[in-house]
Order: structure tokens, then sequence, then C-alpha cells
């Protein structure tokens, strides 16, 4: 709960709860959007810092900066484009710290193919449009702690992550078929992985996420299936 009053130190300085944040208090993407505000107009006299991300700003006792302390009063921040702005960077952060979607797919084969080829990152432009589609919104909660629902995300994510690279599906459609002729023929499969490896080589080059030849793809699984066939 923040207190909506104004508070003053032995110096003489000002500050309130809503320019002040840490790791495991109340805070969300505001305070951190006001300090940063107060920052970038030089008006922070001093900022004080502690463990578990504790920031506080303190301000010269002026009728203007308590003017501007006790208008968060009735709205909890100085600039709701930095609030923004400030969302934005938690969420790529959230995006970096959590770089393995695919623990939570359903598709076996497509999570064994992506881990396999060193794809199971979460890729931003492929996230992006996933939450997007699936209508969900990224939270800033308590602590400035960034939070999505990942499971859910997964199934849209996996869809457009094999709609702009359709290899990918092909990869696990090939896959498949050939475990079945094993399982009916009695055929080993290896030929299959180390294909997946030559894929990598020949077409992924430096770029993990984009898959660029499906018809090369394509020749050289059906080339390992047939070497595995003879």
């Amino acid at each position: 709960m923040r207190h909506q009053e104004i508070e003053v130190n032995a110096d003489g300085l000002i500050t309130c709860d809503y320019i002040s944040y840490g790791d495991y208090d109340n805070s969300c993407a505001v305070e951190r959007a006001n300090v940063r505000y107060l920052k970038e107009r030089d008006l922070i006299e001093r900022k004080e810092t502690g463990g578990y991300g504790y920031v506080k700003a303190w301000l010269l006792d002026t009728p203007e900066n308590r003017e501007l302390l006790e208008g968060l009063f009735d709205y909890p921040c100085f600039d709701d484009e930095l609030v923004s702005q400030v969302e934005d960077e938690i969420e790529e952060e959230y995006i970096k710290d959590n770089d393995d979607i695919t623990r939570l797919y359903t598709d076996e084969p497509l999570r064994s193919i992506l881990q396999d080829n060193d794809m199971a990152c979460i890729i931003p432009d492929i996230y992006y449009a996933a939450k997007e589609q699936a209508n969900m919104q990224f939270e800033v909660q308590a602590g400035g702690n960034g939070w999505i629902d990942l499971k859910r995300l997964a199934k849209d994510y996996n869809l457009i992550l094999c709609e702009k690279n359709p290899v990918l599906r092909s990869i696990v459609e090939l896959r498949e078929r050939v475990t079945e002729l094993e399982c009916r023929d009695g055929w080993n499969v290896c030929g299959f992985f180390d294909a997946a490896e030559m894929l990598h080589a020949v077409t992924l080059g430096n770029q993990a996420h984009i898959l660029q030849d499906p018809e090369i793809m394509l020749q050289v699984l059906r080339y390992a299936a047939e070497c595995e066939a003879r």
C-alpha cells in the first residue's frame, strides 16, 4: 500500500512512495518510470540505494517539488509514455531470461528438432506475433517483475514459428513418416538425425531461427531415409 504523504528527512529533502522501488515491494513500472522522469530533468538531489534493487529519490524541499509530488497522489505517474517504455524494457528482459520456450510444447517431435538445432530460445518477432494472436497481455507485477502465461502462449508461438518456417513442419512430418516405416519395416532412423545436422550446416548459417529452403531439406532427409532403407 502506498502512503499518500510527503516524507521529509533530517537534511530537509523530500520524497514519497511513488518515487521509490525495490525488487520485493509493491512497486511496478510506474515507480521506475517516475524516478527516470526526475533523473532526466535533473531533479534528484540524492539517490538512496540498497539491497534487492532498492532505490529512493530525494528532492529539494521547494514549493515546485512539493506540488510535483502531491500530483502523484491524484495520478501516480508523471508520464504514461515513459511507463510504457519501462514496461517494454522489462518485457524484453523477460524474453531474454526465458530462453527455452520449447519445454512448454506438447509437440514432442518439433521440440526435439528445435533443441537439436539450437532454436529453443524465444525469438522476439515470433513471440510478439503469438502474443497478439492469442490476445494476451504482458504484466509487470510487484517488484517490477514481468510475467506472461508462456504455457498458454506456446501453442500460438509454435504455430506461427512453423508458418514462418515451413521447413520445420516438413521435418516433423517426414520424421513421423520415417518412424512409422521403422515400426513397420524395422528401419533405423539414425539417418534422420544425421540429415538434420546436415541441414543445419547447409541452410542455417548464423541465423539459427531462419530455415530458408524446404526443398533442400526434403532432398537431404529423403536421401538419408533411402540410405537407411537399403
